[in-house]
């Protein structure tokens, strides 16, 4: 389980760093640069996680023979079908 607890920190940014927290401080309204900071870091994190999940998804896509291809595509136009078949049925 994570804990989310706040810890304290001490960093030194460059003048434009902090003017650029301060700027996105006030257009989000947030209470603290401290906040819009993690704000940043989160979103960072998410996008490392989603360029991650796609890089193990170009290597799998990438690793299949091409009779794993044509099987995968194969079955991807059958359940298309019967996605289309179940529709039709409602």
């Amino acid at each position: 389980m994570r804990d989310y607890r706040k810890q304290k920190r001490s960093y030194t940014l460059s003048p434009h760093s902090i003017a650029f927290l301060e700027r996105l401080r006030r257009k989000r309204k947030a209470p603290s640069c401290s906040m819009v900071l993690d704000d940043l870091i989160s979103e960072a994190e998410k996008l490392q996680r989603r360029a991650a999940l796609h890089q193990a998804m170009d290597d799998y896509y990438n690793s299949l023979s091409d009779e794993e291809v044509a099987d995968d595509r194969a079955w991807g136009e059958f359940a298309l079908e019967q996605a289309a078949k179940s529709r039709n049925w409602a």
